[in-house]
């Protein structure tokens, strides 16, 4: 009420309530790779990039062989930072089962499948027959060629 005896209208008050979070959604090793180098977790991409074998996947569960590399706490310490990541329940588990190759195998596999096709194309056939002791080491891709440089 004011002074005259008559009642004051209120302002309304306002409550800001954060729109909820999409889910992450992680289906692939490559999926939590990519979550764990967004999160700075480098370590633990890392090693699971180059250490660990997939057995079995799917949402909140990962099963792996790990090579003797990886750190011995790769297992657990997946576990606690993909529920920090997520906020939802994982089951990350070591297995004895050979598993897939892991992501760095599959990627130097291809690396080495793309040279030897390079290494077909008649041009190059001919610059390492006139250079024996030359070799490709390495393939440019448009999208890593910087013509500024």
């Amino acid at each position: 009420m004011n002074t005259s005896g008559q009642e004051t209208a209120r302002a309304p008050e306002l409550t800001i309530v954060p729109a909820p979070q999409a889910p992450i959604a992680i289906k692939t090793l490559e999926d939590v790779i990519a979550v764990l180098r967004e999160n700075k977790e480098l370590l633990l991409a890392e090693h699971l990039y180059h250490f660990a074998h997939l057995v079995k996947m799917k949402q909140g569960q990962i099963t792996f062989r790990a090579e003797d590399e990886a750190i011995p706490d790769l297992a657990p310490n997946l576990t606690r930072v993909l529920k920090q990541i997520t906020n939802e329940h994982w089951m990350v588990a070591l297995s004895q089962e050979t598993g897939a190759p892991t992501l760095s195998q599959v990627a130097e596999n291809k690396r080495l499948k793309e040279l030897e096709e390079v290494s077909k194309i008649p041009m190059v056939e001919n610059v390492l027959k006139i250079f024996p002791e030359a070799e490709l080491t390495k393939i440019l891709h448009d999208d890593e060629v910087n013509l500024e440089d």
